[in-house]
């Protein structure tokens, strides 16, 4: 299968890869088969924007809403895409407009700051990995965090969990990677599980 690499994100010390199959549009999660560290990969020598052929399978077993996971048994560079990688998904991948409402089949609950999450035991979004054009700018708060924040009625704040460097500024009309961390709750909290919210890739236009 050839797919394009749109994403690497920072999941502990290793590496998440996100991926689009070229010839479907379906969203993937790249994972090795045989990894000691599951989900993630300790070093993935392949570019956002790359091309690569995959050989492997669906996970056969997946924990709503991370149903994307597909398990690599080997992998091999074909090449750079070449590609506006903005034109491409908003060609070959589907796109969610408007706002933040629109997100994850509208399941997702917002913090009064704008924070979004899932809580185990809601109803769940079919998928945990999307693109949104942004109806309004993305800015990153200043600090060692990067995180993003739309201001408005509908606020959002999203962690940044790609590897390289976030813009400062993603303007309307950018498309951005969005995706739900893994099911996590503090030690020490009585809070429930959840998924929440992060900006995984920015593609401006």
């Amino acid at each position: 299968m050839n797919v394009v690499v749109v994403a690497k994100t920072k999941m502990g010390q290793n590496i998440c890869v996100g991926a689009v199959d070229v010839e479907s549009g379906a969203l993937l999660r790249l994972i090795p088969r045989d990894g000691a560290e599951y989900h993630s990969w300790q070093e993935f020598k392949a570019d956002i924007g790359d091309l690569i052929t995959v050989n492997g399978s669906k996970a056969s077993t997946v924990d709503p809403p991370h149903v994307e996971d597909y398990l690599v048994s080997s992998w091999k560079p074909t090449g750079k895409s070449g590609k506006n990688l903005h034109a491409w998904i908003r060609k070959h991948c589907v796109v969610w407009n408007g706002d933040r409402s629109n997100l994850f089949d509208g399941k997702l609950r917002f913090t009064s700051y704008g924070k979004g999450h899932v809580d185990r035991g809601d109803p769940l979004p079919t998928h945990s990995v999307g693109f949104w054009e942004l109806p309004a700018p993305l800015e990153l708060e200043p600090g060692e965090k990067k995180r993003y924040v739309m201001n408005g009625l509908l606020p959002v704040s999203a962690p940044f969990v790609g590897l390289e460097a976030p813009p400062t500024k993603c303007p309307k009309g950018a498309i951005v990677r969005v995706s739900l961390s893994r099911w996590w709750a503090p030690d020490d909290s009585d809070m429930p599980e959840a998924c929440w919210l992060q900006i995984s890739g920015v593609y401006p236009a």
